[in-house]
């Protein structure tokens, strides 16, 4: 990823890039911070811990469901250079 073509870094930082930015704006990093600590809970809960344990503790509420319901997606298997086996095309971007 690239900030205003300033530099480059991988995803996995971007938050802290964002929170270095808006300290060099002048503001409070606290929200930033903030916003990083509720990213982390949110995975843990959705991801980390459902593992652990067997229980989910966060579920998607009904009316999301009703409104979005689940599509019917195929998915193909792929060769090892990622081309899809069934299109015969490159299913990497």
């Amino acid at each position: 990823m690239s900030f205003l073509g300033l530099f480059n870094f991988t995803a996995p930082y971007l938050p802290w890039v964002l929170l270095g930015f808006s300290v060099l704006l002048g503001s409070s990093p606290v929200v930033d911070l903030l916003g990083m600590a509720a990213g982390h809970v949110y995975y843990f809960l959705v991801d980390v811990y459902p593992r652990i344990s067997g229980r989910q503790l966060l579920k998607t509420p009904g009316l999301l469901k009703a409104l979005f319901p689940p599509d019917d997606v195929v998915a193909f298997p792929q060769d090892e250079r990622g081309f899809d086996q069934a299109a015969g095309v490159n299913a990497q971007f």
